[in-house]
């Protein structure tokens, strides 16, 4: 905070006409995301999600098909691609993040939601963080997440380290989970929400 102080931003701030500020501009300059899509943007920014600590993440313990009273997170379905993938991970304990929304605006790919996302780098999630996320809807009621069919989109690297798209969707009395390659031309409906990491 002392830095900031005496680096003299504050007193520009208070100094400069608000009313001509364009703060997505001046968001652009703090190296943040900007608040309004620009006209043919394919992202609409919606929220920022805090993600709590994380222990040592098994995925193979916590992504189970099982729709019964009292799981903690009721799972439906998990597809062969994710099961391949994905079961076999381990994720290292982590602290305190966060995770950005977006809603997709346009039907899109892969590749044209990470440039505008600012590359692969940039939007890697990780299973802990949608398991967490999941546990928030354990029975498919209103959240951070859709439930009503649609997609929320991930990114993250699977077993051997390789970036996938993860799909996770409400659908037959749990979340559906599954993955793709993101080399796959297929492209996400609108309304779809993807998630990447807030760094």
């Amino acid at each position: 905070m002392q830095a900031i102080i005496e680096s003299g931003f504050l007193a520009d701030l208070r100094d400069g006409n608000i009313a001509r500020v364009d703060r997505d501009e001046f968001r652009q300059i703090l190296g943040l995301m900007a608040l309004t899509p620009k006209p043919d943007s394919l992202l609409k920014f919606i929220r920022i999600i805090a993600i709590p600590s994380t222990k040592k993440f098994i995925a193979r313990d916590h992504f189970v098909a099982n729709i019964k009273e009292g799981a903690r997170a009721k799972i439906s379905y998990l597809g062969d691609n994710f099961r391949q993938e994905f079961l076999d991970k381990i994720e290292k304990p982590a602290g305190k993040n966060s995770l950005r929304c977006h809603e997709l605006l346009k039907p899109s790919v892969d590749g044209s939601i990470f440039a505008e996302l600012g590359g692969e780098k940039k939007v890697a999630s990780t299973l802990a963080q949608i398991y967490w996320l999941m546990e928030q809807q354990p029975n498919g009621e209103d959240g951070t997440m859709l439930n009503d069919g649609r997609w929320n989109i991930f990114y993250i690297p699977n077993t051997a380290g390789v970036l996938r798209a993860v799909c996770v969707f409400w659908s037959g009395g749990g979340w559906g989970v599954d993955a793709g390659s993101v080399e796959f031309p297929f492209r996400w409906d609108v309304g779809s929400q993807v998630f990447s990491r807030n760094s």
